[in-house]
This record gives structure tokens, sequence and C-alpha cells, in this order.
């Protein structure tokens, strides 16, 4: 096996096997705890097994991360969302189809790991909720912003419910790529209708504009609705 396909095995397992796992055991330890007494030595001790899961959830973040940005500089984006595309298929049956323009590779590694994040986000909330087993990535230059589109003819929802926070669970991921993606000046758009499907796209500016805040965004980022 070749040191990409060894790099990319490990940073999938790590991601998507022993996180989850690690957060399970985090979680149902948590639901034990809360059984016995505040002050007992039993609560005392499932304290810092805590701890040291949430050190050890950290960790294996930190070593996905280097693993992906890793292939990311050696690879490029648009190979590395190949290489997502058929782990969507294997670990979560969604079918990705990848269309890239010649163009729209990233200028840095920045840019590359955020939209990347992005992208993967984006497609786990496809496969958790939308119902389907498709879903579309689309990579485009467009003047001076790159844009990373993830489509998919599934439930939908109603996007004002989920700004309102009554919306379903993928609202807190929202939000943080909305985060990312307003640190360098861009934004985060969405269309969706229950029952219509879903559409998100990525706008991020590159070249001398990336990093500055976009003529008329407001404080914090963009709208996430069009």
């Amino acid at each position: 096996m070749s040191k990409r396909k060894t790099r990319r095995r490990f940073a999938t397992i790590l991601h998507d096997d022993l996180q989850p796992l690690l957060a399970a055991a985090n979680f149902h330890l948590g639901a034990l705890k809360n059984r016995l007494r505040e002050n007992g030595e039993e609560a005392e001790l499932i304290r810092r097994i805590e701890g040291l899961l949430d050190e050890a959830i950290a960790l294996s973040r930190d070593l996905a991360h280097d693993l992906y940005l890793s292939a990311l500089e050696d690879e490029g984006l648009v190979p590395t969302l190949g290489a997502l595309a058929a782990r969507m298929e294997e670990h979560h049956g969604l079918r990705v189809s990848l269309d890239a323009d010649p163009g729209a590779e990233p200028p840095d590694e920045r840019l590359r790991m955020l939209l990347y994040r992005a992208v993967q986000e984006l497609l786990l909330n496809v496969a958790k909720h939308a119902g389907t087993d498709r879903a579309e990535v689309r990579l485009a230059r467009l003047d001076g912003d790159l844009v990373a589109t993830v489509e998919d003819e599934g439930n939908g929802f109603d996007p004002s419910a989920l700004e309102a926070g009554d919306g379903p669970t993928m609202g807190l991921g929202l939000h943080a790529i909305r985060e990312r993606v307003a640190s360098v000046g861009g934004c985060l758009k969405m269309q969706s209708a229950p029952g219509r499907g879903s559409r998100f796209s990525v706008v991020v500016p590159v070249g001398s504009d990336t990093g500055r805040p976009r003529p008329g965004t407001p404080a914090g980022g963009c709208q996430v609705t069009d």
C-alpha cells in the first residue's frame, strides 16, 4: 500500500471510526455518573475517566486533521474530494458525484482545508438527515471567488426554522462552517424547502481579498439563507 493510501486510511479510521466510539463512550460514562452521588468516590473516578476520554478525542481529531492536511498538500483539493466521495459511499451508502473546474484548485493550504472540511460536514449532513442516497458536489471558480456547492434532492427543511434554533440537529455543524468561512471573508448560502431538497454553497474569495470582509457583509459573516 502506498504512503498516500496508508495516510488516507489512517485518517479515515480516526475520523469515521475512532472518534465516534470515543464520543459514545464519553456519553454513556456521563449517563452513569448522573446515577451516582456527586461527591462519591465512584463519581470522582468517572470524572477523571471523562477527562482522559476528552483528551483522547482531541488528540484523534488533531491527528486526523494533520493527515488530511498532508494529503491536501500532496494531492490537492480535487483528488482529496474524490477520495472523500468514495469514502462516503463506502461508509454511509451515499453516492456522490463530483464536478470540478480545472482552474478551481485553491491557491493555498488554508482554503483547501477549509473547503474540504466544509464539504465533508455538508455531505455527512446529507447522509444523516436528507433521506437520500445521492448528492452532488461542484467546485468552480467565479471571478474572484471559489464556490463549493453540495446539493441533494432529499427531504429538505425550513431554513428559517433552522436559523431560529428549531430546525434539525445539523444546525450546529452549519454554524461552525459559517464561522470558519466568515473568518476568510466568505459566506455560506443555503437554499432548501420541505420536500424539495437542499443546496449549500460555500463561497470564499481568493487572491489578495482572502480574509477581508465583503462589502456590505454584516459583522460575523454573511447570512446563511439566500
